[in-house]
C-alpha cells in the first residue's frame, strides 16, 4: 500500500468516523469491516483513524450538550420536560381504574445508567467506558448525559478514544477469523 493510498484510507476513515458519530444512521462498524476485508492496510491505523473520528464527533456532542445545559432558557425547558417524562414513566392510568406503577425494563436500565453517571466520577467513567467499548448504553446517549456530570472534556475524550479503539480493533480483526 502506497503512502497516498494510506493517507486516503486514513482521511476517509476519519471523515466517516466523525459523520457516524454525529449521525447514527451511518454505521462506522460496517465501514470499518468493509475496509478491513478489502484492503491490506495496517489494522491499528484503520482502528485508530475510526476511533479518532468517532471520539472527535462525540466530543462535539459532549461540548454542545454541556453548553446547552448551562443556558438558562434551555435548562428551564429541560427541567420541565424531564419532570413530565419522569411523572409519565412512573404511572399509567388503566381505563377508569387506579394509577399503577409501570415496570418497564428499559426505563429501569436507563435509570441505572443515569445513576451510574451521577454517582461518582469513577462510576461515570465506567459507564462511559462500557458505552465506548460495547455500545451499551449507546455512546450517543451517554455523550449527552455525561455532559451533565463532573467528567472533564479531557477525561471524556480519553475514555472515548481508548474504548472506541478497542471496539474497532475487534471489528478490524473480525475478517481474519473467517478467512
Amino acid at each position: 500500500m502506497s503512502i497516498t493510498e494510506l493517507a486516503l484510507l486514513v482521511g476517509g476513515t476519519l471523515g466517516v468516523g466523525v459523520v457516524s458519530a454525529l449521525l447514527p444512521l451511518v454505521p462506522i462498524e460496517v465501514y470499518v469491516l468493509g475496509v478491513a476485508a478489502t484492503t491490506t492496510g495496517p489494522w491499528a491505523v484503520i482502528a485508530g483513524a475510526a476511533a479518532l473520528g468517532q471520539a472527535a464527533g462525540k466530543c462535539l456532542i459532549f461540548t454542545a450538550s454541556r453548553r446547552a445545559g448551562s443556558s438558562p432558557a434551555v435548562a428551564g425547558r429541560w427541567q420541565r420536560w424531564t419532570a413530565r417524562r419522569r411523572a409519565a414513566a412512573q404511572r399509567e392510568v388503566v381505563g377508569d381504574g387506579p394509577i399503577v406503577h409501570r415496570s418497564n425494563p428499559l426505563t429501569a436500565l436507563s435509570r441505572r445508567m443515569w445513576d451510574g453517571l451521577r454517582r461518582s466520577r469513577i462510576s461515570a467513567l465506567g459507564v462511559l467506558a462500557a458505552s465506548a467499548v460495547a455500545g451499551i448504553p449507546p455512546l450517543l446517549a451517554t455523550s449527552v448525559l455525561a455532559a451533565a456530570t463532573r467528567i472533564s472534556l479531557v477525561e471524556f475524550a480519553g475514555v472515548c478514544l481508548i474504548g472506541r479503539f478497542l471496539r474497532f480493533t475487534a471489528v478490524v480483526l473480525a475478517p481474519d477469523l473467517v478467512r
